[in-house]
């Protein structure tokens, strides 16, 4: 989802951009952790006047943003040493990754989030827990259920959670008597344990996009295996989450870009905006000039190609492809 939060502010923001895709940074360490997380990684960036840029990074279950517990360094440490500035906004959600059984590693992940969040707010104070926005799958309460893994795919058909109506102050409403309604109006667990656990116990400002995604089953789109219930068109919802972020920012006070920070942002160069730094498995090295790095890289590209081994080089030399 929150991919599709990034390719909303994409499309909203294509004219003030040059329509390419950049590496996060130019920091090699950093990047190697990033592009080896469980699954995605992705870690890429539009670039915008003054240095401005949108980034993401695709991590999909909350045990790799603060303990990095299958790798080497929690994601946002990670960011906020190497390639963050103070002013920068950050955008968390792992929710759908979690199914219901993982409830208990969900609250501990919030937890660590929040803590984290506590520990850094008065160097890194804009960063926003984005809702996680409603399913509508074939289920009572429209969630997709851990006991379909492996058992259903798509194309599926999404419906409407009965009992539950959005209201034009952007409440949601469910029939009275009505249990399951009322609980997904409440934003069922995932939103239910963020709120209670990030909201409330830690002030960790909110991204609120889930009311405006309770009724919107009829604007799920179509992947490869046909219907979905989970993601939405473009455009339809993801464009609305860019309007309702404009009205997050402003809720939480968070100032414009001034004069003051453009000198700070004219640090950052495409393709990245880290300082080059050396290649170390077991801790982030020591930055090192640019020019020396690519002195370095033209140096290794004119050096000759190494023998091709294995069936495949035999091949390709039996073919006049090798020498």
């Amino acid at each position: 989802m929150s991919k599709d939060f990034f390719k909303a502010l994409k499309c909203f923001m294509v004219e003030f951009t040059d329509l390419k895709t950049y590496h996060a940074s130019t920091n090699y360490t950093a990047m190697h952790y990033l592009d080896s997380l469980p699954g995605f990684g992705e870690p890429h960036c539009m670039h915008m006047p003054h240095h401005t840029r949108i980034c993401q990074v695709h991590a999909i279950q909350g045990d790799l943003f603060i303990q990095g517990n299958r790798t080497k360094v929690g994601v946002l440490p990670l960011l906020q040493e190497s390639l963050a500035f103070s002013h920068d906004i950050f955008i968390v959600n792992f929710g759908l990754w979690h199914g219901e059984t993982q409830q208990p590693a969900y609250r501990e992940n919030l937890h660590q989030l929040g803590s984290f969040y506590n520990k850094t707010r008065l160097k890194f104070p804009n960063l926003f827990w984005m809702e996680t926005p409603k399913q509508h799958f074939d289920s009572a309460d429209g969630d997709y259920k851990v006991e379909w893994i492996g058992k259903r795919k798509g194309p599926f058909v999404c419906q409407p959670v009965e009992g539950v109506s959005f209201k034009s102050n952007g409440d949601l409403t469910a029939a009275e008597g009505d249990a399951i309604a009322d609980y997904v109006i409440r934003g069922s667990w995932r939103n239910i344990f963020a709120r209670e656990i990030l909201r409330d116990l830690y002030n960790v400002p909110i991204f609120p996009i889930y009311n405006v995604t309770a009724t919107a089953w009829d604007f799920h789109r179509v992947n490869f295996d046909g219907q979905e219930c989970s993601h939405y068109c473009h455009p339809s919802i993801p464009q609305l989450w860019v309007y309702m972020f404009k009205q997050t920012l402003k809720k939480y006070r968070v100032p414009p870009v001034t004069d003051s920070l453009l000198s700070e942002l004219n640090k950052r160069r495409k393709p990245g905006c880290a300082s080059v730094y050396e290649r170390d498995e077991a801790k982030l090295g020591a930055p090192r000039p640019l020019d020396l790095t690519l002195k370095q890289q033209q140096q290794q590209q004119q050096k000759p190609s190494k023998r091709r081994s294995g069936f495949w080089g035999w091949l390709l030399r039996l073919l006049g492809f090798g020498s």
